[in-house]
């Protein structure tokens, strides 16, 4: 998010806390239902023991949402469970310790005592020992392990079968050389997602990707035909018993825009195996749809085949009957695609995994809600009132996300009319890279349903706050996160130190990737927390670099590194490449950081910005292509094809929308991301 400069002190963007929201909630989004049958908002009626969820729910006064009868998107199977655990919680007074008879009071004296030590300090063992006793409890009520959620959701029909007959959504490794393994990336010693702990960046007593795994994924490789295809006709019957009836197979182009290929289901074993064709002029397309020129351009001739990536398939939950997955692009030869965006950042994470190291990571989204004529909804920044009035439309859309796998870790109203920020756990770099995309997608459908429209624009009009697409990294060493625990400033290693060293040293090449539309450079503003000058510091969000350690106890896991100069209109492979190339420059030089900045950067007078070497970012699309194009790395590593085409379309994009007033580049661009 950008801060409006006359209020640089006002609170952060950032998730500074607070645990799954997923996992607090029942997987249907609900938290009981009376057995009577009554409607509860939000949900059909209760009808021997099963309930009829509608995330297509109509708004009503005061931002209550009453069910459009008739047209249920999910029902759900018995709710005996939840009887049953409002009765345990009844009769389990332990579950509060607070020895409160029913109908008494709370005892603030023992509740005070159990969550501060003598001095009035934090109890942290205490309150873990009561959040793990509670959340013990609560499991043994009705575990809310993904494995068994095939009873009670359709769209993961068939999920617990016996592995040899069931996709393993943690592990990537299909018949083609595929991505990385993702099977450690946020699991806890009993096998469930890890949603307890900081929420900036990682969970708690989650490590790293299995990084042995990790070394022997290539991105796309020699495509076994058979395989894929027996494999894909085996996700074929499942899908249909699960009712999906199309899968949507998406890629990324260069200038950020999600495009997309459908196929019936049935279809996927074939699919899976020869691919679907697509055009190679999408390498070529701006964000307005025109079709740019190029040194690798081939006009309207050739082909290219997208192959889904049969391990993050994913059920859509409010797109009843359809299913979604990434591609990976080769030629009509089976031969992998130069210019395919996810199949470079999976070969950064590769060369990041030879020099024995592992990266997570993770997007943050930003986004701003309006009615249907395009008004944003209102409420005061960081307002509680906007998040009750709404309440119904974030239920909806954490519980969506939720059942999707993506494990949500925080939600909250942002500074602009509208706006709201969404972050979500770190993983592997690629597997992140997907779920942002996956995550704003469903972002954008459950708005709609809820009759909003959803704009990730960088600025949604001029002068006012910016949606950013900030992203947070940490780098590992087996289990060890190397941004914790070091002798170096707050804690870094020296790898960790050398890793942040090469991405600050080409922030302003990075801004061609992680900032690449003309709009990006409105919101790219001094005091606006987006991050415009070289600089770096600890918990600096005014500088580009942020250095976050977390809690004192918890900076094992939760220590990273964020960069907030970035937006959503970046192709978020482009971006994962982009940061691990750079970083990965960086620890084979041995290239050390600056003096950290402590202070707002843009408020530096010129000797002592000098001095600390401080100069503003590019602050133009044309000024970073330049910086890009200098760049004695970048180009280099996204080869000479990727490389050139995407200076190409930027400078079509530049001669597209460079010369449109602030106002009219904001109309352009405020619906296409």
């Amino acid at each position: 998010m950008n801060q409006p400069a006359s209020q640089p002190w006002q609170p952060d963007n950032a998730t500074d806390g607070g645990g799954g929201v997923g996992d607090l909630l029942d997987l249907d989004g609900s938290t009981e239902c009376e057995a009577d049958g009554e409607r509860l908002p939000g949900f059909g009626a209760c009808e021997a023991g099963q309930i009829e969820w509608d995330p297509v729910a109509e708004r009503g006064a005061a931002g209550d949402q009453r069910v459009r009868l008739g047209e249920p998107e999910a029902r759900y199977g018995d709710l005996t469970r939840h009887a049953e655990h409002a009765t345990a919680t009844a009769r389990q007074p332990e579950l509060t310790r607070h020895d409160a008879t029913a109908g008494d009071p709370p005892d603030r004296a023992k509740r005070a005592e159990h969550a501060t030590g003598p001095a009035g300090q934090l109890n942290r063992t205490g309150r873990t020992e009561h959040t793990t006793a509670t959340a013990e409890q609560l499991r043994q009520a009705k575990p809310l392990n993904h494995a068994t959620r095939t009873a009670e959701h359709p769209d993961q029909a068939d999920r617990n079968t016996a592995e040899s007959d069931s996709p393993n959504r943690t592990k990537h490794a299909p018949t083609t050389a595929g991505p990385p393994d993702r099977t450690d990336h946020a699991a806890t010693d009993t096998g469930q997602q890890d949603r307890t702990g900081h929420a900036e960046h990682t969970t708690t007593n989650a490590g790293p990707p299995d990084r042995t795994r990790h070394a022997t994924a290539t991105g796309p490789g020699p495509l076994d035909r058979t395989g894929l295809a027996e494999r894909g006709a085996a996700e074929a019957g499942r899908l249909a018993r699960a009712g999906v009836e199309l899968v949507a197979l998406t890629f990324v182009d260069n200038s950020g825009i999600s495009r997309v290929k459908a196929v019936p289901a049935g279809r996927l074993a074939e699919v899976a195996a020869w691919g679907v064709g697509a055009s190679n002029a999408f390498d070529f397309f701006l964000c307005t749809d025109e079709i740019a020129t190029g040194t690798y351009s081939l006009g309207p001739v050739g082909d290219l085949r997208l192959h889904p990536d049969l391990d993050a398939l994913t059920v859509l939950v409010a797109q009843p009957g359809w299913a979604w997955a990434p591609v990976w692009k080769y030629d009509q030869d089976g031969v992998p695609h130069p210019q395919d965006a996810r199949a470079l950042a999976a070969t950064a994470a590769d060369r990041l995994a030879a020099q024995g190291l592992s990266a997570r990571m993770a997007f943050e989204l930003e986004w701003v809600i309006t009615d249907p004529d395009g008004v944003p909804i209102v409420g005061p920044a960081y307002g509680y009132t906007r998040l009750s009035a709404h309440s119904g439309y974030l239920r909806t859309l954490v519980s969506t996300l939720d059942r999707q796998h993506v494990a949500v870790e925080q939600i909250h109203p942002e500074y602009a009319a509208g706006q709201f920020e969404l972050s979500v756990a770190a993983t592997d770099p690629v597997h992140a890279a997907d779920l942002a995309v996956l995550a704003r997608e469903t972002v954008r459908t459950v708005s709609a349903a809820h009759g909003f429209r959803a704009s990730f624009t960088p600025k949604f009009i001029p002068g006012g706050v910016g949606n950013g697409g900030h992203v947070h990294l940490s780098l590992w060493d087996g289990e060890r996160n190397l941004y914790a625990g070091g002798t170096g400033p707050f804690g870094l290693t020296d790898t960790a130190a050398s890793f942040a060293a090469g991405i600050f040293a080409r922030l302003p090449a990075l801004l061609a990737i992680g900032a690449p539309s003309v709009l990006s450079y409105l919101r790219l503003e001094p005091h606006h927390w987006a991050g415009v000058f070289t600089a770096w510091g600890w918990e600096n969000r005014e500088a580009p670099l942020r250095l976050i350690r977390g809690a004192d106890g918890q900076r094992e896991t939760a220590a990273n590194l964020e960069v907030k100069c970035f937006d959503l209109t970046a192709n978020p492979y482009l971006v994962v490449a982009a940061l691990l190339f750079a970083g990965l420059s960086g620890v084979t030089t041995g290239a050390t950081l600056p003096a950290p900045v402590d202070v707002d950067p843009g408020l530096l007078g010129p000797d002592a910005a000098a001095d600390a070497g401080v100069t503003r970012l590019p602050q133009s699309l044309a000024e970073a292509v330049a910086a890009f194009e200098a760049d004695d790395v970048l180009p280099a590593a996204f080869g000479p094809p990727l490389a050139t085409t995407l200076m190409d379309v930027r400078r079509a994009e530049l001669s597209a929308l460079g010369e449109l007033a602030p106002d009219d580049l904001c109309t352009v661009m405020r619906w296409l991301h």
